[in-house]
């Protein structure tokens, strides 16, 4: 084995003991609430390393590979996510206060409270879809670097990922999930917003700053794609646990800048890999850790790879978790926490043996982005209003219904690009409900 090899396996090994360190001494001192929620606890520097740590494999490889086809013009995406955590942030106070005034545990339960059981129950299902594809995407790009690096093939690389997770998350629920996000953000930051952008030759780039380069169309669809983490569960999830509204507002606001100088280094990294001949779109996040790195920062490469992958696959196997038992069992079979702990932890293994499955036999990030922000959009519109005016059951349940229903045969039949197909939906759910409030303000009595 080479020296560089040893170096890859080494830091990733000290990595791999420090997440399950964390997790044996969170399982050893938490109660059934801190293992649910943090005890709705988590302070500033906790909520926004967790908020920023699920940046995540998605994004990872997704970011890269737009940089490589569309140069600086992959911009909208990252002020897209910007502007969601902002746009929450100015939120997040009354989001908060629901949260604790009511239970929350997942942003379905929002839902149920502001329109019904029908809508709640239609909106927990497109959120598991979307968040189902996510976690697919985690361990498609996690099993292809690794299984790049190391001796095993892609699917069992994707196996090895999850097994690992399960183990670290079943010890210590979500609040080793914060925690290990801390250190999982650390290394995340080093790597890709300090090492990597340091290594590149800045001067010998084709910077064509051309930001409209996708077209109209692809970049509206692009800023509504980073705009879907204004309704993403694993967002509201950490403003539910945060200590206060003040910390949930000032965490997400701090994240929506990291988020755009994480999201500046990986469209930098595509940019400068798609210089290089014989390198695809999906190669570039591969190419920029392991060709414009010195080969013996590999193994730092590796663990910041993996760290990212880590802090969104751990998130998405405990949302699921979380959504599967509180938004359909528990509703229909009150738990306590102990029972929903434990039940919970049986759900974690549930939802990742599909999720490794997806990742095995479709492994497209692009494909699982576009489709992951259309289900979201198909919430956004009624979600978004609910939180300023009251909006009925069902306009709520009929956006969201009729933006749902155009996913699959935009994909299938090719009813919009898949990189359009978010707008598509958010046009036909919005309309839902923009009619109903302008109907409303027609038949609201004239002022003398």
């Amino acid at each position: 084995m080479q020296a560089a090899d040893l170096s890859q396996l080494g830091a990733l090994a000290v990595y791999l003991l420090v997440i399950i360190g964390i997790g044996l001494w969170t399982r050893n001192r938490e109660t059934p609430g801190e293992f649910l929620i943090a005890s709705r606890s988590a302070g500033v520097v906790l909520t926004t390393a967790s908020l920023s740590a699920v940046i995540g494999g998605l994004v990872l490889g997704a970011y890269p590979a737009l940089g490589f086809e569309f140069g600086v013009g992959a911009i909208w995406i990252m002020l897209g996510d910007a502007s969601a955590l902002v746009a929450l942030g100015f939120v997040a106070g009354r989001i908060r206060t629901l949260a604790a005034e009511h239970d929350f545990l997942t942003l379905s339960d929002y839902i149920f409270l502001k329109f019904d059981g029908r809508t709640g129950y239609l909106a927990a299902t497109l959120q598991f879809a979307a968040f189902l594809f996510l976690l697919a995407a985690q361990f498609i790009v996690g099993g292809q670097i690794v299984a790049e690096l190391a001796p095993i093939g892609y699917s069992s690389a994707v196996v090895a990922m999850g097994a690992f997770t399960l183990a670290y998350v079943l010890l210590g629920g979500y609040k080793a999930v914060l925690r290990t996000d801390i250190v999982q953000f650390v290394v995340i930051f080093f790597v890709f917003a300090l090492l990597v952008p340091w290594n590149v030759d800045i001067g010998a780039l084709d910077l064509d700053l051309d930001f409209g380069s996708p077209g109209p169309m692809r970049s509206v669809s692009f800023f509504l794609s980073g705009f879907a983490l204004f309704i993403s569960a694993d967002i509201w999830q950490r403003v539910y646990s945060a200590r206060s509204r003040h910390v949930a507002r000032t965490s997400l606001f701090l994240s929506a800048t990291i988020w755009v100088i994480l999201g500046a280094c990986l469209v930098l990294i595509g940019i400068a890999a798609s210089g290089s001949a014989g390198v695809t779109a999906d190669e570039a996040l591969s190419f920029g850790l392991f060709n414009l790195l010195p080969p013996e920062l590999a193994g730092i490469a590796m663990v910041g790879l993996l760290a990212a992958l880590m802090s969104t696959i751990d998130t998405e196997v405990f949302l699921l978790a979380s959504m599967a038992i509180k938004d359909f069992v528990s509703r229909r079979r009150p738990l306590t926490p102990v029972q929903m702990g434990a039940a919970i932890r049986v759900a974690m293994v549930a939802v990742t043996v599909p999720a490794m499955a997806i990742a095995i036999w479709w492994p497209s990030v692009l494909g699982v982005l576009f489709i992951l922000t259309s289900l979201l959009m198909a919430l956004l519109p009624a979600v978004l209003v609910s939180l300023f005016r009251p909006l009925s059951a069902g306009i709520g349940f009929s956006s969201m219904l009729l933006g749902s229903l155009l996913v699959a045969p935009a994909f299938v039949f090719k009813w919009a690009d898949e990189d359009t197909a978010p707008v598509l939906v958010l046009i036909a759910s919005a309309a839902v409900v923009l009619s109903a409030l302008a109907g409303a303000r027609s038949t609201r009595p004239a002022k003398n």
